[in-house]
């Protein structure tokens, strides 16, 4: 007896139907997974930014150990007259240069570049190339910023989530140099807790004040100096003005070094309290986590002077939080966490 010859079954192929459906539920996990993944890249990107700024919050600390406890200006302008900083000065520029933050020199070469203050830097003579600690990695590249955006009065952003506050900043000393040595400069998307200069006396960033003197809105720890503010003084040159009362920072001015800001993210050199009610912060960088409601808020990192670095909502900071007619916007309630004027920072100020 012949036994039956035994033959596999035929593979059946898949039908239209089935193949959508897989297709389907491959469709909706990747749209349950894919805003976890971008959640979880987020958090990465505002820790590595913490990381930057406590790096530069450690360097500048050691930078004014060297310096016998003074703080360093903000910027000074090659058009200011006088012998104080004839290359100018820009406090990144001189972290690196100086060897207390390991980043790049945006110059590739020398050129005749003469270290224009505003504009995007990225010309023959500018490179972008290698770890940047000054680099935030939510921050706006330089080959999708437009020119200037966020870095004067004029395209100021408009609340702490505009992109224009998420782009950089950069400043170089120049050349030629006036020692001969080659040109420096660095870009950062971190800025100091800085304001521009007044146009003449008093002062309001001096601090302290003379006596009989009303107490001054907003004496930020640093203070860029340029050549548009610096006639309004009676000294005649950038070295007089940076010795007139007041003026000239010292660490020991610092009584809450864990609530004074040090450095913040933004991409204007005079960040703070630079618009009205009721935003009182546009230039401030909100560049982490969840965005508010009305789309003008999220999460950004401060580095304070005692060196840590923390998470901070700009709402309601951002928001104009007390009458003009007590002392105009500047004053922050403590209780927030931070603040950005050495007055408070004194440990006798009620806000």
């Amino acid at each position: 007896m012949k036994r039956p010859i035994l033959t596999s079954p035929r593979s059946r192929a898949f039908t239209l139907v089935e193949l959508l459906v897989v297709i389907g539920i491959i469709a909706l996990l990747i749209s349950i997974l894919l805003p976890a993944l971008n959640k979880a890249r987020r958090s990465a990107y505002q820790v590595q930014c913490a990381s930057n700024m406590r790096q530069i919050a450690l360097g500048m600390l050691n930078y004014i150990t060297d310096n016998k406890g003074f703080l360093p200006p903000c910027y000074v302008s090659t058009n200011t007259t006088g012998d104080a900083y004839p290359n100018g000065f820009f406090w990144a520029a001189e972290l690196m240069h100086q060897g207390y933050v390991a980043a790049p020199n945006i110059y590739g070469h020398p050129g005749p570049q003469t270290g224009a203050f505003t504009g995007n830097p990225i010309t023959a003579n500018f490179r972008f190339n290698g770890a940047n600690p000054f680099q935030c990695p939510e921050g706006i590249i330089p080959t999708d910023l437009n020119d200037g955006d966020g870095t004067t009065s004029a395209s100021q952003g408009a609340y702490p989530t505009d992109s224009k506050n998420n782009g950089f900043n950069y400043g170089v000393c120049p050349w030629p140099r006036s020692d001969g040595t080659e040109p420096y400069g660095v870009a950062t998307w971190y800025q100091l807790c800085s304001r521009e200069e007044s146009s003449a006396p008093p002062n309001n960033l001096e601090w302290p004040l003379p006596a009989g003197q009303n107490a001054p809105g907003d004496p930020t720890p640093f203070i860029y100096f340029s050549s548009l503010h610096t006639a309004g003084y009676s000294p005649p040159n950038m070295a007089g003005v940076l010795s007139c009362n007041g003026l000239i920072r010292t660490i020991s001015q610092v009584q809450r070094s864990a609530l004074l800001c040090m450095i913040a993210e933004a991409a204007n050199l005079s960040w703070t309290s630079q618009g009205a009610a009721p935003i009182w912060m546009p230039r401030w960088g909100a560049r982490h986590g969840d965005v508010s409601a009305d789309g003008k808020n999220a999460y950004t990192n401060v580095a304070f002077f005692d060196g840590h670095v923390d998470s901070i909502y700009t709402q309601p900071i951002e928001v104009n939080t007390e009458d003009p007619a007590d002392g105009g916007f500047e004053h922050v309630s403590q209780s927030y966490g931070v603040v950005f004027t050495l007055q408070q920072d004194l440990p006798n100020a009620t806000r």
